[in-house]
């Protein structure tokens, strides 16, 4: 199990944080265990940029607001326990092509035009994928992955 280090500094940060937006912040470091690079898989929280952070929380409230209405299902609908930390994750997952995310998690009967997570994949996919960086300042900046 993943567990998000956190300063004392970036605790506060984290904690202004919806908890959709506190899973895809989470999934993106739990991701970096996997980067070749040793430098990027000792990356904290306090590392990242304002610009980095200002991203996150842009893409997490366009993507609640613009998908509100499939979140909505997949929360009341879902087989499992899911939650906003859980679709937050699995957006980070679906996004980056990581073998796991909306499209895995058993939303119930497919539609006319397919299921609630064909639906979040396909909305999530079409964001792009993004992958963490260190810039020459020592914080971490996005780039396309």
């Amino acid at each position: 199990m993943f567990i998000l280090q956190l300063s004392a500094e970036s605790m506060n940060r984290y904690n202004t944080l919806d908890a959709f937006t506190q899973g895809y912040l989470s999934a993106a470091f739990w991701t970096l265990s996997d980067d070749a690079s040793e430098e990027l898989k000792t990356a904290k929280v306090e590392n990242l940029s304002e610009e980095a952070w200002q991203e996150i929380i842009e893409t997490c409230q366009t993507f609640q607001k613009s998908e509100k209405a499939s979140l909505d299902l997949a929360y009341d609908y879902c087989p499992e326990p899911y939650e906003p930390r859980n679709a937050g994750v699995d957006l980070w997952l679906t996004r980056n092509g990581n073998g796991s995310g909306y499209w895995s998690r058993g939303f119930g009967k497919a539609g006319a035009s397919g299921t609630v997570g064909d639906y979040l994949t396909k909305a999530a996919e079409a964001l792009n994928g993004r992958a963490l960086y260190f810039g020459d300042d020592r914080k971490l900046y996005f780039s396309e992955a």
